[in-house]
Protein backbone atom coordinates (compact mmCIF):
# COMPACT_ATOMS: atom_id res chain seq x y z
CA UNK A 1 0.00 0.00 0.00
CA UNK A 2 1.63 3.63 -1.10
CA UNK A 3 0.78 6.51 0.72
CA UNK A 4 -0.01 9.37 -1.64
CA UNK A 5 1.70 12.74 -0.03
CA UNK A 6 0.09 14.97 -2.68
CA UNK A 7 -3.91 13.60 -1.76
CA UNK A 8 -3.42 14.88 1.77
CA UNK A 9 -1.36 17.76 1.38
CA UNK A 10 -4.01 20.60 1.03
CA UNK A 11 -6.12 19.46 4.11
CA UNK A 12 -3.34 19.22 6.08
CA UNK A 13 -2.45 22.80 4.96
CA UNK A 14 -5.71 24.27 5.86
CA UNK A 15 -5.77 22.63 8.82
CA UNK A 16 -2.41 23.81 9.77
CA UNK A 17 -3.28 27.53 8.69
CA UNK A 18 -6.22 27.01 10.87
CA UNK A 19 -4.30 26.18 13.87
CA UNK A 20 -1.84 29.32 13.33
CA UNK A 21 -4.27 31.46 12.82
CA UNK A 22 -6.04 30.56 16.07
CA UNK A 23 -2.99 30.33 18.51
CA UNK A 24 -2.00 33.84 16.92
CA UNK A 25 -5.63 35.14 17.73
CA UNK A 26 -4.39 34.34 21.87
CA UNK A 27 -0.58 35.53 21.22
CA UNK A 28 -2.53 39.45 19.99
CA UNK A 29 -5.85 39.03 21.88
CA UNK A 30 -6.55 41.10 25.09
CA UNK A 31 -5.57 38.35 28.13
CA UNK A 32 -8.77 39.04 30.02
CA UNK A 33 -10.78 38.58 26.75
CA UNK A 34 -9.82 34.97 27.00
CA UNK A 35 -10.43 34.76 30.88
CA UNK A 36 -13.75 35.68 30.65
CA UNK A 37 -14.31 32.47 27.95
CA UNK A 38 -13.48 30.00 30.66
CA UNK A 39 -15.55 31.85 33.47
CA UNK A 40 -18.19 29.45 35.12
CA UNK A 41 -21.19 31.10 35.65
CA UNK A 42 -23.45 29.96 38.30
CA UNK A 43 -27.07 29.89 38.36
CA UNK A 44 -28.48 32.20 41.01
CA UNK A 45 -30.00 30.18 44.02
CA UNK A 46 -33.96 31.30 44.16
CA UNK A 47 -36.29 30.92 47.50
CA UNK A 48 -38.95 29.47 47.09
CA UNK A 49 -40.97 30.79 49.77
CA UNK A 50 -39.27 34.06 49.61
CA UNK A 51 -42.07 36.87 49.85
CA UNK A 52 -40.85 39.40 47.31
CA UNK A 53 -41.68 42.36 50.02
CA UNK A 54 -39.54 41.28 52.31
CA UNK A 55 -35.70 42.10 52.87
CA UNK A 56 -33.01 40.44 53.89
CA UNK A 57 -31.08 40.98 57.01
CA UNK A 58 -27.99 42.56 54.96
CA UNK A 59 -30.39 45.17 53.11
CA UNK A 60 -31.86 46.07 56.46
CA UNK A 61 -28.53 46.71 58.11
CA UNK A 62 -27.21 48.69 54.92
CA UNK A 63 -30.20 50.93 55.44
CA UNK A 64 -29.62 51.63 58.77
CA UNK A 65 -28.66 55.62 59.49
CA UNK A 66 -26.44 56.46 61.84
CA UNK A 67 -29.15 57.81 63.85
CA UNK A 68 -30.44 54.16 64.32
CA UNK A 69 -27.26 52.93 65.00
CA UNK A 70 -26.36 54.87 68.01
CA UNK A 71 -29.69 54.89 69.13
CA UNK A 72 -29.12 50.77 69.48
CA UNK A 73 -25.86 51.23 71.05
CA UNK A 74 -27.35 53.94 73.54
CA UNK A 75 -29.81 50.93 74.32
CA UNK A 76 -27.22 48.20 74.65
CA UNK A 77 -25.50 50.22 76.62
CA UNK A 78 -28.35 51.11 79.35
CA UNK A 79 -29.87 47.33 79.68
CA UNK A 80 -25.93 46.34 80.35
CA UNK A 81 -26.05 49.41 82.87
CA UNK A 82 -29.05 48.63 84.75
CA UNK A 83 -28.61 44.86 84.60
CA UNK A 84 -25.02 45.08 86.14
CA UNK A 85 -26.60 48.07 88.77
CA UNK A 86 -28.83 45.65 90.48
CA UNK A 87 -25.72 42.80 90.00
CA UNK A 88 -23.70 45.03 91.48
CA UNK A 89 -21.04 43.99 89.54
CA UNK A 90 -18.78 47.02 89.73
CA UNK A 91 -16.06 46.13 86.77
CA UNK A 92 -18.91 46.21 84.02
CA UNK A 93 -20.69 49.39 85.33
CA UNK A 94 -16.53 51.44 85.96
CA UNK A 95 -16.59 50.28 81.98
CA UNK A 96 -19.40 52.54 81.09
CA UNK A 97 -19.08 55.77 82.74
CA UNK A 98 -17.40 58.84 82.12
CA UNK A 99 -14.17 59.74 83.40
CA UNK A 100 -16.20 62.47 85.62
CA UNK A 101 -18.37 60.23 86.91
CA UNK A 102 -17.93 57.57 90.08
CA UNK A 103 -19.96 54.67 91.37
CA UNK A 104 -20.55 54.86 94.69
CA UNK A 105 -22.20 51.94 96.67
CA UNK A 106 -23.86 53.38 100.34
CA UNK A 107 -23.59 50.89 103.54
CA UNK A 108 -27.27 49.97 103.46
CA UNK A 109 -26.62 48.17 100.03
CA UNK A 110 -27.82 50.84 97.81
CA UNK A 111 -25.92 53.28 95.35
CA UNK A 112 -25.90 56.35 93.37
CA UNK A 113 -23.92 57.77 90.50
CA UNK A 114 -22.00 60.89 91.25
CA UNK A 115 -20.86 63.27 88.27
CA UNK A 116 -18.50 66.12 88.87
CA UNK A 117 -17.92 67.52 85.58
CA UNK A 118 -18.58 71.01 84.20
CA UNK A 119 -18.56 72.70 87.87
CA UNK A 120 -21.10 70.91 88.87
CA UNK A 121 -21.76 68.27 91.22
CA UNK A 122 -24.72 65.96 90.26
CA UNK A 123 -25.62 62.37 91.80
CA UNK A 124 -28.08 60.17 90.89
CA UNK A 125 -29.52 57.87 93.71
CA UNK A 126 -30.00 54.36 92.16
CA UNK A 127 -32.38 52.07 95.20
CA UNK A 128 -29.96 49.27 94.04
CA UNK A 129 -30.56 47.15 97.65
CA UNK A 130 -33.59 46.21 96.55
CA UNK A 131 -34.48 44.24 93.93
CA UNK A 132 -35.12 44.66 90.36
CA UNK A 133 -38.36 43.34 88.78
CA UNK A 134 -38.66 44.80 85.49
CA UNK A 135 -36.78 47.46 83.03
CA UNK A 136 -37.29 48.72 79.67
CA UNK A 137 -36.48 51.30 78.02
CA UNK A 138 -38.59 54.29 77.00
CA UNK A 139 -36.72 56.57 74.34
CA UNK A 140 -33.53 57.89 73.64
CA UNK A 141 -32.72 61.15 72.23
CA UNK A 142 -29.63 61.86 70.33
CA UNK A 143 -27.90 65.56 69.69
CA UNK A 144 -24.06 65.85 68.78
CA UNK A 145 -21.35 64.40 70.79
CA UNK A 146 -24.65 63.67 73.74
CA UNK A 147 -27.52 61.24 74.08
CA UNK A 148 -30.24 60.73 76.61
CA UNK A 149 -32.15 57.63 77.04
CA UNK A 150 -35.07 57.15 79.39
CA UNK A 151 -35.33 53.71 80.86
CA UNK A 152 -38.01 52.58 83.58
CA UNK A 153 -37.00 50.63 86.10
CA UNK A 154 -39.68 48.70 88.16
CA UNK A 155 -38.61 47.76 91.67
CA UNK A 156 -39.90 44.59 93.51
CA UNK A 157 -42.96 44.79 95.49
CA UNK A 158 -43.84 48.80 93.31
CA UNK A 159 -46.51 48.53 90.85
CA UNK A 160 -45.37 52.39 89.81
CA UNK A 161 -42.14 52.39 87.92
CA UNK A 162 -39.54 55.01 88.40
CA UNK A 163 -37.47 56.47 85.32
CA UNK A 164 -33.92 56.84 85.28
CA UNK A 165 -32.55 59.50 83.03
CA UNK A 166 -29.06 57.97 81.90
CA UNK A 167 -26.84 60.90 80.12
CA UNK A 168 -24.23 60.19 77.94
CA UNK A 169 -21.28 61.76 76.09
CA UNK A 170 -18.71 60.91 73.47
CA UNK A 171 -15.12 60.69 75.40
CA UNK A 172 -12.19 59.37 72.89
CA UNK A 173 -14.68 58.13 70.01
CA UNK A 174 -16.86 56.32 72.81
CA UNK A 175 -20.08 56.47 74.33
CA UNK A 176 -19.40 56.95 78.00
CA UNK A 177 -22.56 57.22 80.92
CA UNK A 178 -21.62 60.30 82.52
CA UNK A 179 -24.58 61.80 84.69
CA UNK A 180 -28.30 59.67 85.99
CA UNK A 181 -31.43 61.46 86.77
CA UNK A 182 -33.94 59.58 88.73
CA UNK A 183 -38.00 60.60 89.28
Amino acid sequence: MKFNKTKYRIPVFIIAAGLLVFLASFFFADRGYFGQLFTNIKKPKVEENADPGEKSESDISMEKSEKDIIDETIEKMSQNFVASCFARDEHIINGLLSKDAAYIKSPDGSSFIRYTGGGQLIEGYMATDRGLADYRQRWCYTEGETAMAGVEITLEGNNKPVVWYLHYKKENGQWKLFMLENE
